[in-house]
């Protein structure tokens, strides 16, 4: 689907721009309580045709301060974060298509505070981020980058 067909579709965003693709990606809203300060499960979709947000499937793990990204298979990637008391490496994977969260493999260094990417090669970046509390004690930032390959499963 090009974008401006007649279609409905989701919204754009997260990490692709649609005229770089030429086509309109899903656009979730994982809302894990950034405002709240508290971790949550809860998932909501935009659909821009109609400017309504609609809740989908949850995470499987609430979490806070995670990083999310769209995968060139269209699937968002939702990984670590934190509970506010302890830091996770776990991730998961949104399949629009059928409303659906599952694991994968977790990333090798737990982290919150982070970004993620989805290069052209089809591989999810995790860059930087960190791995303890806020204030006191100052935060350590992690100086790594990881990658996760979705054809292998494996980071």
């Amino acid at each position: 689907m090009l974008e401006g067909d007649a279609l409905e579709f989701k919204s754009v965003v997260v990490s692709f721009s649609a005229d770089r693709f030429r086509q309109v990606l899903p656009f979730l809203s994982l809302r894990p309580g950034w405002y709240s300060n508290r971790a949550q499960a809860t998932v909501s979709s935009y659909t821009s045709s109609t400017g309504t947000w609609d809740s989908v499937a949850s995470m499987r793990t609430a979490r806070l301060a995670l990083a999310t990204t769209t995968g060139l298979d269209g699937r968002i990637y939702s990984l670590g974060g934190t509970d506010s008391q302890s830091y996770f490496g776990s991730a998961e994977t949104y399949d629009p298509e059928i409303d659906a969260w599952d694991a994968i493999s977790p990333m090798p260094t737990a982290r919150g505070w982070f970004a993620s990417a989805a290069g052209l090669d089809g591989r999810i970046y995790a860059v930087g981020g960190r791995t303890n509390g806020g204030d006191p004690p100052p935060p350590d930032p992690l100086p790594t980058l990881e990658v996760y390959d979705p054809q292998t499963g494996c980071w």
